[in-house]
């Protein structure tokens, strides 16, 4: 994935997160609002890992060309 994509990705994930501790602020059902916040958790993982695989691949190109230049 480019870093744009990476990006632009993010950038979607966190306007979800967002959404859901917004609504979750809210909401008056408890139990609606436990769902929110587990969503919300589940999305924050997800980006975390997304950002970690990210940074991972650009990392892992750094390597390579180093490797290849010496």
């Amino acid at each position: 994935m480019t870093i744009p994509n990476c990006i632009k990705n993010s950038r979607e994930q966190l306007k979800f997160l967002k959404s859901l501790v917004e609504e979750a602020e809210c909401c008056q059902n408890p139990d609606h609002m436990a769902d929110l916040y587990r969503m919300a958790n589940n999305a924050t993982t997800t980006l975390s890992k997304s950002l970690e695989t990210h940074l991972k691949d650009q990392q892992n190109k750094v390597i390579n060309k180093s490797k290849t230049a010496a």
